[in-house]
């Protein structure tokens, strides 16, 4: 849970408490020692965000401050702000949970190796079929596997209109 953040990663399946505690616990040994040193550490602070959500805690206030950290940082660290926050909010489907995983996109898109664009691209048209309706921490595949039935569903339920220009037979 605590490590080096890459922008095509989904970070927001759900973990253990204890898992979630250990992480928070080294979290904070690292931090005190890079304190020491005049320093900070964005991927501590995502990981802790991370084990807190994991717990159940509200992270708004923490995204609020990473944010504000960010603004005149790189684009890339923007972008792990907006994108692991919302991935935070879609595990629960959340409301604003799109705007966030859609700014962290595009302040991402041209950062991204051609196959995680392409991964990334995919995940979020999935994910925006899903409605907010404040759930439980879901892992990922089951976020997808529900957007892709709803998907199903929604294409049998508005078929495509006929073309005139079609001939059968």
């Amino acid at each position: 849970m605590v490590g080096f953040f890459t922008l095509g990663r989904w970070y927001a399946d759900p973990c253990p408490a204890d898992a979630a505690r250990q992480a928070l616990a080294l979290v904070e040994q690292r931090e005190q020692a890079l304190r020491r040193r005049g320093r900070g550490s964005l991927a501590l602070r995502l990981s802790a965000m991370r084990a807190q959500a994991a717990l159940g805690e509200d992270v708004e206030a923490e995204y609020e401050r990473l944010a504000a950290l960010v603004v005149r940082r790189h684009t890339r660290a923007q972008a792990l702000v907006e994108l692991v926050y919302g991935q935070i909010l879609m595990s629960r489907r959340r409301t604003g949970a799109m705007r966030h995983l859609d700014r962290g996109f595009a302040l991402a898109r041209h950062l991204l190796a051609p196959e995680d664009y392409f991964v990334v691209l995919k995940r979020h048209a999935l994910l925006a079929l899903l409605p907010p309706a404040d759930l439980p921490c879901a892992p990922l595949a089951d976020l997808l596997t529900t957007a892709r039935v709803m998907a199903r569903l929604g294409a049998r339920r508005n078929p495509p209109p006929h073309d005139p220009g079609d001939t059968f037979g």
